[in-house]
C-alpha cells in the first residue's frame, strides 16, 4: 500500500474576511480537492478592518463598486467567515 501524500497547508493574509470572489473559489478548490488544508488566517494589523475614509480609498471604491463590480463578477466580495472560524487566527 502506498503512502498518502502530505496534504498542502495553505494561509490567507487579508485585512477582513471578505475576499473577492476569484479568491474565494481558489480556497474553496483548494478544500475540497483533498489535497489542500486551509490552516492559517493573518490579519494585516496594517490596514484596519472596515471602510477607509482616505481620499484615493473613497475613489478606488466608487471606481470598483460602478465600474468593476458591474462587469466582473470575479471581483464581487465573498465573506469566508464560515471557512475562517476554526482557523487558527495571527
Amino acid at each position: 500500500m502506498a503512502p498518502t501524500p502530505p496534504r498542502l497547508r495553505f494561509g490567507i493574509v487579508s485585512s477582513d474576511s471578505q475576499l473577492p470572489a476569484w479568491a474565494e473559489q481558489c480556497v474553496r478548490q483548494l478544500q475540497s480537492s483533498g489535497a489542500a488544508e486551509l490552516v492559517l488566517w493573518v490579519r494585516d494589523a496594517a490596514q484596519p478592518a472596515g471602510v477607509s475614509w482616505e481620499y484615493h480609498g473613497v475613489l478606488h471604491r466608487l471606481y470598483r463598486r460602478h465600474w468593476l463590480g458591474r462587469r466582473s463578477s470575479a471581483l464581487l466580495p465573498v465573506d469566508l467567515s464560515p471557512a475562517l472560524s476554526a482557523v487558527q487566527l495571527h
